[in-house]
């Protein structure tokens, strides 16, 4: 939807949603490029409620939602695609490799129809009737070096998603510089790294992401 009142805009189904067509799209243009910055856009009507479905990366308040990292995950991936399916793409840079892993849950039916189901302001998962993690087990193969670093970040409901976290701290408007900084300093992505070792040169991963999760490795 094109709406500036689409609430699913604002949660974690929103990152999930921008990697999948990005990916979907990676051999169908030669450019591509997000439409709205911010939620309160110049043709649009401004809204003093923070998460009211705008179409942005960023909040009214200028907080980063899901989308954003999500759009930062992509930027990081390689110029050199070696492998891509439903869920996943691998890439390569140098001597360095990006494997981007995604959980993408579709709303149902009904609710492109336009029933909204009990969808409220602080409770808008109820389009996806269809919620289950998602397993990948996979290898990087011939690999030279002797030792790597696997760096991971994710996005999901817990990490990552301000909109999720907002909800857990009370949802209520934020009045003060201070509530602004904490929403933000709590809803950055998982980060960690690890050293790894390959056995006769390959590296194998099994990995589990909740529903709308994205795990950039």
């Amino acid at each position: 939807s094109i709406s500036q009142r689409e609430l699913l805009n604002d949660t974690c189904y929103k990152a999930s949603f921008v990697v999948k067509t990005a990916l979907d799209c990676w051999d169908k243009t030669d450019d591509m490029a997000y439409w709205a910055l911010y939620d309160n856009m110049g043709e649009s009507n401004l809204s003093d409620e923070l998460f009211h479905g705008g179409l942005g990366l960023f909040s009214a308040a200028r907080v980063k939602k899901a989308p954003y990292y999500a759009m930062q995950f992509l930027s990081q991936l390689g110029n050199t695609l070696l492998a891509q399916g439903p869920g996943y793409a691998v890439t390569r840079l140098g001597g360095n490799f990006q494997i981007l892993l995604y959980n993408y849950c579709h709303f149902s039916a009904l609710y492109a129809d336009g029933e909204s189901f009990d969808m409220t302001f602080t409770n808008r998962y109820t389009p996806f009737v269809s919620q289950r993690n998602r397993r990948y087990e996979f290898a990087l193969r011939d690999l030279s070096a002797s030792a790597y670093t696997v760096t991971q970040y994710s996005i999901d409901r817990e990490h990552g998603s301000v909109y999720d976290q907002w909800i857990r701290m009370g949802a209520m408007p934020l009045t003060t510089r201070e509530e602004t900084d904490y929403l933000i300093g709590v809803s950055q992505p998982f980060f960690s790294f690890r050293m790894r070792t390959p056995e006769n040169g390959k590296l194998a991963f099994r990995e589990e992401l909740r529903p709308f999760e994205v795990r950039l490795l």
